[in-house]
């Protein structure tokens, strides 16, 4: 039987108890206590079993993309260390697998059938304008150039996009499906952390999952305010919308910890 993380089963009781106490408030007014008190009972399981459900499913789902991220980077890291006899002999074979022959030719793979050219820029430098003229001097009439690379600058795709289809850039993305489909992913004998950039956004910052605890603290507070002042609907209508943002951020604020234990 697989375990549910610790964090799922308290921001689930969380969720819970907000559940309960908005269906409270709202019922409260509208039905007698003894009703109000078991319809949010029953809210609040309907709740559990929502909030439950999807925790365990964003959690699988999140787990199972940085496995491939992961996966994709160490790969591509791998051909960017990797010497060019290496690559050119591990795509001869994925190239192979595809039904595609190919020669080799002027330090790439020439596939006759396709009159494909490929030429491959890979290296922690990326690919530059040089590549995409090297690549270019190696065709004959009716042939095009796939330059394969880990990335592209916006300078290289500019360049490359001024030689009339001639030239076609194949990035990480596509090497790593075509290597994958293949069943032919280099041996990982080297890896590297990934870090990324810090991108801030205003919206997901005000409504990080951390942030759930403060909202849901100033929905009871103004809830419990609004039985002490003449203005209740006020304080109620602020209390209820603090309580929805904790939810929200429970469930979809992002996480801090990025670690998948």
């Amino acid at each position: 039987m697989r375990k549910i993380p610790v964090s799922v089963i308290t921001d689930t009781l969380f969720t819970v108890f907000i559940a309960f106490i908005l269906s409270f408030v709202l019922l409260n007014y509208f039905t007698p206590r003894p009703y109000s008190l078991i319809l949010s009972g029953c809210v609040a399981a309907l709740a559990a079993l929502f909030t439950l459900k999807r925790l365990i499913k964003k959690r699988s789902k999140k787990i199972q993309s940085e496995e491939e991220i992961r996966k994709k980077n160490n790969v591509l890291n791998q051909l960017d260390f990797s010497p060019k006899a290496e690559i050119i002999t591990l795509f001869e074979k994925a190239f192979k697998k595809n039904g595609l022959i190919s020669e080799r030719k002027k330090g790439g793979l020439y596939i006759a059938d396709k009159k494909i050219f490929v030429h491959f820029a890979f290296g922690f430098d990326g690919a530059t304008k040089k590549d995409v003229v090297k690549a270019f001097n190696c065709l004959k009439k009716e042939d095009t150039a796939h330059i394969y690379s880990t990335e592209f600058s916006p300078d290289v795709i500019a360049f490359a996009a001024r030689f009339n289809g001639a030239i076609i850039l194949k990035d990480g993305d596509f090497i790593y499906d075509f290597l994958n489909n293949a069943e032919t992913l280099p041996k990982i004998t080297c890896t590297l952390l990934d870090v990324k950039p810090l991108k801030k956004n205003f919206i997901k910052e005000i409504f990080r999952k951390k942030r759930a605890r403060n909202f849901a603290l100033l929905g009871v507070m103004f809830l419990i305010m609004s039985i002490f002042v003449p203005l209740k609907l006020y304080y109620i209508i602020f209390g209820c919308s603090m309580l929805i943002f904790s939810v929200i951020c429970k469930l979809y604020g992002a996480d801090e910890n990025k670690d998948l234990i």
